[in-house]
């Protein structure tokens, strides 16, 4: 099935120092391997020249990078993303079946956008460089957004409440890379980001 638009919430606060993300400088392409096509629209706009995008497996390893190419007034992009390699000890890359997150970072601003449910994108498998299914069309728009609107309002209900402190504490203690319960950004959901939630708790947004 061909997916027309991809939706990416993103937590803007990522770009601190310490966090995981924004810091693809070295990846390992290996003899297994896929492809993504697609544009990107960041806040409305197209995404800038100046900027790359990333991609992470779910145990926050590098799998591939790549710049933007504008044509027509849009961003496009065709990102390689590499699988790891079973002859080896060390994980250089992604498993198959495994899901993958995506991060657009502005090599001029600093700034780190990263997609929020990592689990919504399709599980990886090996293509031998061909694209990923529902992944082919270049004109496929992946939509970022520097701006959370409700930080700590999983379930977009308008308010802080028992339901989302259900929701972080389904995930409590975990790895949650990019995701909306890992409130501080680090990576992990864990005791600040449930004190952060409880200082929010009952506020209307």
């Amino acid at each position: 099935m061909r997916l027309n638009t991809l939706v990416i919430f993103v937590i803007a606060s990522v770009a601190h120092a310490g966090v995981l993300f924004g810091q693809c400088a070295v990846f390992t392409p290996g003899p297994y391997s896929a492809s993504i096509l697609g544009n990107v629209v960041v806040d409305n706009a197209p995404g800038s020249l100046d900027a790359e995008l990333a991609a992470y497996d779910e145990d926050g390893v590098c799998l591939g990078k790549t710049g933007f190419v504008e044509h027509e007034g849009l961003t496009f992009f065709n990102l390689a993303i590499y699988g790891d390699d079973p002859l080896t000890i060390e994980d250089e890359g992604i498993s198959v079946g495994e899901f993958f997150v995506l991060e657009y970072s502005n090599t001029q601003t600093g700034q780190v956008i990263l997609f929020d449910e990592g689990a919504s994108f399709p599980g990886w498998s090996n293509m031998n460089g061909a694209p990923l299914p529902g992944w082919n069309d270049p004109y496929q728009t992946l939509h970022f957004s520097s701006d959370l609107t409700c930080p700590g309002d999983f379930n977009s209900s308008g308010a802080i409440e028992v339901s989302d402190l259900l929701d972080l504490l389904t995930v409590y203690g975990g790895i949650c890379l990019g995701c909306r319960e890992d409130l501080d950004g680090d990576g992990l959901v864990q005791v600040n980001d449930l004190l952060n939630l409880l200082t929010l708790y009952g506020s209307t947004c």
